[in-house]
């Protein structure tokens, strides 16, 4: 049975689109920081481009190129939710696949192990306990891991 609806898909979708309209404006307003507004001219020395520099504007201390890298940050960032908004399944789509996913395991596990978790960790145990005691056994000490581990 499928829980994943028209409508959960929607909002996904919706998500998506919010995202990359939000980014495309972000993109204009940093290019236009970057190209109308810029600080810099690269053709002349630096010392004479430092003294045409702007006027600070936010607290005099940011200025057109602070806030280029501002904008194009939070661009970079709604590029990004939107990669994480298409990868992101709906919560009971997920909640499926794990239960699947849990289920595929366990077959597995039964086909390969002969049984459940609980008697494959009860037949790995007493193979251990098993090997433990024949190790004792040709090194000539106690055929019982109890009384080795007394010596």
């Amino acid at each position: 049975k499928n829980i994943c609806t028209v409508s959960k898909h929607f909002f996904i979708l919706f998500g998506v689109m919010m995202y990359v309209l939000i980014g495309c404006v972000v993109v204009v307003i940093s290019l236009v920081f970057f190209t109308v507004f810029s600080v810099t001219d690269k053709s002349i020395y630096p010392w004479r481009s430092r003294e045409q520099n702007s006027p600070c504007y936010l607290n005099s201390f940011y200025d057109t190129h602070d806030f280029w890298h501002l904008f194009a940050s939070f661009a970079l960032m709604m590029m990004a939710m939107v990669v994480v908004q298409i990868s992101k399944p709906c919560r009971e789509c997920y909640l499926q696949y794990l239960k699947k996913s849990r289920d595929r395991i366990e077959t597995v596990r039964r086909r390969t192990m002969g049984g459940t978790a609980a008697t494959a960790a009860a037949k790995f145990k007493k193979g251990r306990n098993k090997g433990a005691a024949s190790v004792t056994a040709t090194n000539g000490a106690a055929e019982n891991p109890a009384q080795h581990d007394a010596l």
